[in-house]
């Protein structure tokens, strides 16, 4: 939760010293995902493959996703725009597929494509969020360094939705997602990918 509120600040600061001399842009994607990812989707399979990945609350949360790929694409973008449209300097910009998805569906298929099982067990959230705040304590009072298993702040982003409007990027950046959300997932997945920014989006 610390670095939410760290980047949150730094953004802040970064913004608020946009000038004529120092031109700056935020951007803000959400979930990236891809070849070459050694967290998110590593976790999840290794949560998988433990035992230890439950369906949290109601599974029905959407959460947008941001492909490696377009993400370097939005950046690309971001950097021309401060060039050649004054409106985009000193904001931030949310970046994803624009294809919000219910995260436990998306989980699934990820799991299907690394040949493990779907995810069929479900926890409600009080339940999580209460067994995560006992974590806490236990972790908080131990005389040895350990960390929660979990923590209320991850229930929370599991179970809640985290899909944004991404209009301002595609009218003011010029971003337009080059990948669908299922071409995205079948290249992170595949052997067979084609290179990064192989052509223009502006």
């Amino acid at each position: 939760m610390l670095a939410q509120v760290y980047k949150a600040i730094a953004e802040a600061e970064v913004l608020a010293n946009n000038s004529a001399n120092l031109k700056t842009i935020a951007l803000r994607p959400h979930l990236i995902f891809g070849p070459g990812d050694n967290h998110f989707i590593p976790t999840i399979i290794e949560r998988a493959k433990q035992g230890r990945l439950l369906i949290v609350g109601s599974g029905k949360n959407l959460v947008d996703l941001c492909f490696i790929d377009d993400c370097v694409q939005a950046h690309l973008a971001a950097f021309e725009a401060l060039t050649r449209n004054p409106s985009a300097a000193g904001k931030a910009f949310f970046i994803s597929q624009g294809e919000p998805i219910k995260l436990w569906e998306f989980i699934d298929r990820v799991l299907k494509a690394h040949g493990l099982a779907t995810l069929s067990k479900r926890v409600p959230k009080s339940i999580a969020m209460a067994l995560a705040g006992l974590f806490e304590i236990v972790a908080k009072i131990s005389p040895l360094e350990i960390k929660p298993q979990f923590t209320r702040f991850l229930v929370s982003e599991m179970t809640t939705d985290h899909y944004f409007d991404i209009s301002a990027a595609r009218e003011i950046l010029g971003f337009i997602p080059r990948y669908s959300l299922s071409e995205a997932i079948e290249l992170s997945f595949s052997a067979a990918r084609p290179p990064i920014c192989h052509h223009q989006v502006f």
